[in-house]
């Protein structure tokens, strides 16, 4: 089964918000230490993601 924010990425894949989402949940993810330090740099890219394709998209910003 796919997540929300997967299903959102494949539906309208410039649509900025849901990548800035899941960049969240993987950072906050990894200082909770569910995750391995491997989701902190997945958690980055999708940042860099969703700011290029909504430069003032907050969520991303904050992650960076």
């Amino acid at each position: 089964m796919r997540s929300n924010k997967g299903q959102a990425i494949a539906a309208d894949p410039d649509y900025a918000r849901p990548y800035a989402n899941l960049a969240l949940i993987l950072a906050w993810r990894f200082y909770a230490k569910y995750t391995p330090e491997e989701s902190l740099g997945r958690a980055v890219d999708l940042a860099k993601e969703a700011i290029a394709r909504d430069d003032g998209e907050a969520t991303s910003m904050r992650q960076i």
